[in-house]
């Protein structure tokens, strides 16, 4: 049985950006470096961050940030790039990035459940399984065994109600043994 912490959506307000865990926006710390599309040079948006990685044995780090290319709808690769930020990295005060115009800037917040392995059933989806596909961090990976050989569960992403794109599917991150995170789609 391991322990999962759901995130749920505290506040839509507008004011969101005060928040630590949240959505939308700009990141409240400067990331050691902001990701760029390969394919077309832009800057990516920020997507979310998230703090008290203490919950996936990760408190060497202030936040885990979350980017996507803006380029999505022309093509780009959907798939988001996640940044560890260290404990030491400066507060974002010249306000650089790039906003994400179709989020809706959201406060997260966090309740915490155990999680046991699912029943398989002929139609493959029950109940139980549902829960296992929530926003998390922590818990049970339901689809896949590790991208890396030894690389580690740190949580999940799905696209609502956030109002994320991620061509339909379930964001995973997962932690290489080398220290940095991978993002799939499942």
């Amino acid at each position: 049985m391991l322990v999962a912490h759901e995130m749920k959506v505290v506040s839509p307000a507008p004011d969101a950006g005060g928040s630590h865990d949240r959505v939308g926006g700009l990141p409240t710390y400067r990331p050691p470096v902001f990701p760029v599309s390969e394919a077309f040079g832009g800057q990516h948006c920020f997507l979310l961050q998230l703090h008290g990685l203490d919950r996936v044995g990760l408190a060497s780090f202030r936040c885990l940030q979350i980017y996507q290319s803006a380029y999505v709808d022309e093509g780009d690769d959907p798939l988001p790039v996640a940044i560890l930020v260290p404990l030491d990295a400066p507060l974002n005060d010249a306000g650089e990035g790039r906003v994400c115009a179709s989020l809706a800037p959201r406060s997260i917040g966090w309740d915490e459940r155990e999680e046991r392995a699912y029943p398989r059933s002929e139609s493959g989806v029950t109940p139980a399984l549902l829960e296992l596909l929530k926003s998390k961090l922590g818990g049970l990976a339901p689809f896949m065994e590790p991208p890396v050989e030894g690389a580690r569960f740190l949580g999940q992403i799905a696209e609502e109600p956030w109002g994320f794109n991620f061509g339909g599917l379930l964001l995973t991150l997962w932690l290489r043994p080398d220290g940095q995170v991978v993002c799939v789609c499942v």
